[in-house]
């Protein structure tokens, strides 16, 4: 084995030690995974937000056809003369 492979060894064995008690990268690799949960969990959330908003802007216009029904019922009434 020549003196630069040996070297090479030694300094990957120690390269891999430096690597396995690094907590920059075990930290790194936690907040990288914290943050593609949560753009997924952001996600869900803004698809059961349209979701809902879709339905309550359905229930708005149900509301507003029934109002103007019973306003168009009203206006017969009072101007056709009957109680």
């Amino acid at each position: 084995m020549s003196e630069n492979s040996k070297n090479y060894s030694e300094w990957e064995k120690r390269l891999y030690d430096v690597l396995s008690k690094n907590t920059f990268f075990s930290a790194h690799n936690k907040t990288a995974s914290s943050l593609k949960k949560l753009a997924d969990e952001l996600e869900k959330a803004n698809q059961s937000s349209s979701s809902l908003a879709k339905s309550l802007n359905r229930l708005t216009l149900a509301a507003v056809i029934i109002a103007a029904i019973s306003l168009s019922v009203e206006l017969y009434k009072i101007f056709s003369g009957v109680s």
